[in-house]
C-alpha cells in the first residue's frame, strides 16, 4: 500500500513553502528558522508621537477590492510574497476598512502584540469572515468577559471522562477507515482524514454515530453537515466570503446554505430538549449547562457553539493530519523514531506530542491572527497609530 502525500486544493492555500530557500547550485534546501531572524524592538509607545519624525509600515499600492480578493484566496503567499518585497512590516487596502491594514512578520512584533493585554491590544475577532456563519454567540466571535464566559461553559466538555470517550471515537473512527485500506491501494491522506474527523465530529459534538434511522433528525444532520463541509472547500465559497465582508447575517450562497445546516441543527437541539435521554456528547453537555444565574442556554447560543466546532475542527484537524503524514514521509528519521515513540511498551509521550507541535508550527493551518491596538505601537523602526488594524502572520 502506497501513501498519496498530495495536499487537496484546500490544503495547497496554507502550504508553508517558503519556510525554505534555496542556497547553492545544487538547490539544496535549507531551513529558515527563527533564531536566524534579527531582534525588533516591538510595543507601546509611552511618549506622545511625533508623527513627522517616525516612518509609518509600507502600503502596498494597487486596487483595493483586487487586494482584498488576494489576500483572501491565499493569506500565506500574500504575506510572504509582500514581505519580500516591502519588508517584515507593511499595510495594504483590505477595501472593508476605511484605513489600510498591517501585516506583521516578525516574531518579536507577534509576542508584543500577543503578550500584551487586551484592554490595549484586542482581538479582531467581531471582524472575522466566520462571524456570518458561525453566529455574534459563538466563542470564535466573543472577547474580553463574553468570551471567558463562554469558554468556562464550554471546557467541562473538554476534561477527564468526555476527553476519554473522544479518545475512543477517535480510536475507533480511525481503525474503521485504516480497515478499508487494501494492500497496493494508493491513499489520499488528506480525503481519508476528512473522513475520520468527520466521524469523530459526528460522534463527540452531536452524539451521531453507528446506523441511522433514515429520515431521523440525526440522519438529516450527518447528510447536512457533510453537504456544508464539501461546499466550505468548493472554490465558490471563497467567493461567498468576500462577499459576505462586514456583514453580520450570511446572504447569497452562504446564506443558503448555512439555512439547510441551522434547519437541521435546530430540529435536533429540539428533538434532544424533549428527549430524557442524554449522552456525553457536547450537545448534551450544552443543553444541560446553566450560567452563573441558573439560566439555560437558548437554541441559538447552541447552534452557534455546534456549528464553531464543527467548521473550526474538521478540515483543520484533518489538514493537520494529512500534513503530518507529508512531513514524516520526507524525513524518515523522524518518522522511524515517532513509531518506536508510539509503539513502545512506555510510548515517549514527550517525542510525540513535540512531533505534533512542530507539524502545527511548520503547516499552520490557520495562517493569520488580527488583532487592534488602542494605542501607537513600535513595529521594529516603523509606528503605527491608535486604532490600526493589524494581522499576525503566523
Amino acid at each position: 500500500m502506497s501513501v498519496d502525500v498530495q495536499a487537496s486544493p484546500g490544503m495547497a492555500r496554507q502550504r508553508a513553502k517558503h519556510w525554505y530557500q534555496e542556497v547553492g547550485d545544487g538547490g539544496e534546501r535549507a531551513a529558515v528558522t527563527v533564531d536566524q531572524v534579527a531582534a525588533s524592538p516591538s510595543g507601546q509607545v509611552e511618549q506622545d508621537v511625533a508623527w513627522g519624525d517616525v516612518s509609518t509600515p509600507p502600503v502596498v499600492p494597487g486596487f483595493g477590492p483586487q487586494r482584498a480578493i488576494q489576500f483572501s484566496a491565499r493569506q500565506g503567499d500574500f504575506s510572504f510574497k509582500y514581505g519580500r518585497q516591502y519588508g517584515e512590516t507593511f499595510s495594504f487596502d483590505a477595501m472593508i476598512f476605511p484605513d489600510p491594514i498591517t501585516v506583521v512578520t516578525h516574531p518579536d512584533h507577534a509576542k508584543s502584540l500577543f503578550l500584551a493585554s487586551p484592554d490595549i491590544v484586542s482581538s479582531t475577532v467581531v471582524d472575522s469572515p466566520l462571524r456570518p456563519i458561525v453566529g455574534d454567540k459563538s466563542v470564535l466571535t466573543a472577547n474580553g468577559e463574553r468570551h471567558r464566559r463562554q469558554r468556562k461553559l464550554l471546557m467541562p466538555s473538554f476534561h477527564g471522562d468526555y476527553v476519554a470517550n473522544y479518545r475512543d471515537q477517535i480510536v475507533q473512527a480511525s481503525q474503521r477507515e485504516i480497515d478499508t485500506w487494501k494492500t497496493g491501494q494508493t491513499i489520499q491522506v488528506s480525503i481519508a482524514a476528512q473522513r475520520i474527523t468527520l466521524d469523530v465530529i459526528l460522534a463527540g459534538i452531536f452524539g451521531i454515530d453507528g446506523e441511522l434511522t433514515p429520515g431521523s433528525a440525526e440522519d438529516l444532520l450527518r447528510r447536512e453537515v457533510i453537504r456544508t463541509l464539501d461546499f466550505s472547500v468548493h472554490p465558490l465559497a471563497k467567493l461567498a466570503e468576500v462577499a459576505n465582508m462586514r456583514s453580520t447575517e450570511p446572504v447569497g450562497l452562504q446564506k443558503w446554505a448555512m439555512g439547510r445546516l441551522d434547519k437541521a441543527i435546530y430540529a435536533l437541539i429540539s428533538a434532544r430538549r424533549g428527549s430524557a435521554v442524554h449522552g456525553n456528547d457536547i450537545l448534551s453537555v450544552l443543553l444541560a449547562t446553566t450560567d452563573e444565574d441558573g439560566v439555560s442556554r437558548t437554541d441559538k447560543e447552541i447552534r452557534d457553539e455546534l456549528v464553531t466546532l464543527v467548521l473550526a475542527g474538521h478540515e483543520t484537524t484533518a489538514n493537520t493530519l494529512a500534513w503530518a503524514c507529508e512531513r514524516l514521509v520526507r524525513y524518515p528519521a523522524v518518522y522511524a523514531r515517532l513509531k518506536d515513540a508510539v509503539r513502545s511498551e512506555t510510548p515517549d509521550d514527550a517525542y510525540i506530542e513535540a512531533t505534533i507541535h512542530e507539524v502545527m508550527r511548520v503547516r499552520p493551518v490557520v495562517p493569520i491572527i488580527g488583532r487592534k491596538v488602542a494605542v501607537p505601537w513600535q513595529l521594529g523602526d516603523k509606528v503605527i497609530p491608535a486604532g490600526s488594524r493589524l494581522l499576525v502572520s503566523i
